[in-house]
């Protein structure tokens, strides 16, 4: 898999302009490793076939801040598309928070945000 750097530069460019008047610490990026990604892809012994990024957000001291919600897919062999893996078609009812076998949240449970975990200096951070 590549990416179009100059592509990819411009659209982290509109982003961060987006942001430029928000603290300092607001995410600009979140690391995930490669145990997280494993277990995603590998959860309840079964082999994901990918994994879907949702784009969230939560409230934080006034400002919005971007969160990452990584779900495992698995191939439905009727429509060859990736379907989300343990998340149910509607929100549970009943105590306690809802959970999907399948989500984990880049915020929380898994991924590091940038800043402060950036890494190297490059021209896309």
């Amino acid at each position: 898999m590549s990416i179009d750097l100059k592509k990819a530069a411009k659209l982290i460019a509109a982003y961060k302009e987006h942001i430029k008047d928000l603290p300092k610490s607001t995410p600009r990026a979140y690391t995930f490793t490669r145990e997280e990604i494993e277990a995603l892809l590998k959860q309840d012994g079964k082999k994901m076939d990918g994994i879907r990024i949702y784009f969230g957000a939560e409230m934080k001291k006034g400002v919005m801040v971007p969160r990452p919600i990584m779900v495992g897919c698995v191939k439905n062999k009727a429509t060859d598309q990736l379907d989300d893996y343990g998340i149910p078609e509607e929100m549970p009812k009943g105590k306690g928070p809802a959970t999907g076998n399948g989500a984990q949240d880049g915020g929380s449970q898994g991924g590091s945000p940038c800043p402060s975990n950036c890494g190297k200096s490059n021209f896309l951070n």
